[in-house]
């Protein structure tokens, strides 16, 4: 591929994850705006943010057969344009069904280019797609990390919650018309005989990743949606204070997925997992060890630059492994990881009414080591499913 192509494909990708990153922050910031609108008490509430967690996961399971079968473009413009009807949607709706709606649509867009973009580095056969894949996650936590704090400055200045969708539909509709004129790689040529969705599942490396990122995704979500909690009542800091921590946690994984891109050109991905599991579960049981807010603060820095590396580091490994089905391979890598969301901060919710929310947390790091473990059984060879197996 040339480099002047190979440049425009990563500018996009980046672009790309930052406007996902931004379009996945949305609802946070505009949540109680929503609830005051709809007049939406909280398990109402809760049905939206899940309805879109349901889309998420039927565009990562549905969009690989779509990429395998028809291309990346195709599928990155059909997120693209299924993501802005969902915005705009979003800013007319006028009662809460319309609301579910643009919620399910808005997750079935996100999941469609999470796994695209996912799947970009192993349809570019580099053998760099580790550190290709961490430099373009690193523009996903911009894009969440900005995101919040932009939406927040704005409601402040009192405007409609609406107005915010229907501004981000600006990038995603000029996202799209972009990738109009660019060309994206295709997939590598066809087996005479497919394999099927139920031959990848069977494979041993697909089913440790996504194991993996099963427990990855829970422990990062695990500690992201209950360190604010944690930090006031362990450590009675304010909420502005145990907010900083959060966004230092989210800082440092920035920073973490820059290094990791070049740690990987270096060293074997199998190793810098094992390595980030263990060391993120270390730096979970260290967070719940101190009452000092500054040494908490350093294990979230510490943890947050050893959670970076692990989604993208796996992702780009399986992938890797079946160029001719990244595109089912992501789908599904990407909906265990959406599982992991779902199932792991409510069961650490559960668990903190029965024993507390310290004994909780530590939760997260048995999940971590879950990480590590599960990875250490991965093959070190990189055999590609052929025809017929």
């Amino acid at each position: 591929m040339p480099i002047s192509s190979r440049r425009t494909l990563l500018l996009i990708a980046a672009v790309g994850m930052t406007l996902h990153g931004i379009v996945l922050s949305l609802s946070g910031p505009t949540l109680p705006s929503l609830m005051k609108t709809f007049g939406l008490q909280e398990a109402r509430a809760g049905l939206l943010l899940a309805n879109s967690s349901a889309g998420f996961l039927v565009g990562t399971l549905g969009v690989g057969f779509f990429i395998d079968r028809r291309g990346l473009k195709r599928a990155f413009l059909l997120g693209q344009g299924v993501e802005a009807l969902a915005l705009g949607l979003y800013a007319v709706a006028l009662s809460f069904p319309v609301a579910l709606a643009a919620g399910l649509m808005l997750g079935l867009g996100a999941g469609i280019i999470e796994t695209t973009l996912n799947t970009l580095p192993a349809h570019m056969g580099s053998r760099q797609a580790g550190s290709l894949m961490n430099l373009i996650h690193l523009f996903f936590s911009l894009g969440a990390f900005v995101a919040p704090l932009a939406i927040g400055a704005v409601l402040e200045r009192e405007w409609v919650w609406r107005s915010v969708y229907a501004v981000t539909i600006i990038p995603a509709v000029g996202l799209g018309l972009t990738v109009l004129g660019v060309c994206f790689p295709a997939a590598p040529p066809r087996q005479k005989q497919e394999g099927s969705t139920w031959t990848l599942l069977r494979q041993r490396p697909v089913i440790l990743g996504a194991l993996v990122l099963l427990f990855y995704v829970g422990a990062e979500l695990g500690l992201a949606s209950w360190v604010v909690l944690y930090l006031q009542q362990e450590l009675r800091l304010p909420i502005g204070l145990a907010s900083m921590g959060l966004s230092t946690f989210w800082i440092a994984m920035m920073v973490g997925r820059y290094g990791n891109s070049r740690l990987a050109l270096h060293f074997a991905g199998r190793d810098l997992v094992i390595a980030s599991g263990i060391g993120g579960a270390i730096c979970c049981w260290g967070l719940l060890t101190t009452r000092q807010p500054l040494l908490a603060f350093g294990w979230l820095i510490l943890g947050g630059l050893l959670f970076a590396g692990v989604y993208p580091l796996v992702m780009a490994s399986i992938n890797s492994r079946y160029p001719r089905f990244a595109g089912r391979v992501s789908g599904l890598l990407a909906a265990c990881a959406a599982s992991g969301a779902l199932l792991f901060p409510p069961l650490l919710g559960a668990v903190a009414q029965g024993t507390g929310l310290r004994p909780a947390m530590g939760l997260n790091g048995v999940w971590m080591m879950g990480v590590a473990l599960s990875f250490a059984f991965m093959p070190c060879e990189a055999p590609l499913l052929r025809a017929g197996e």
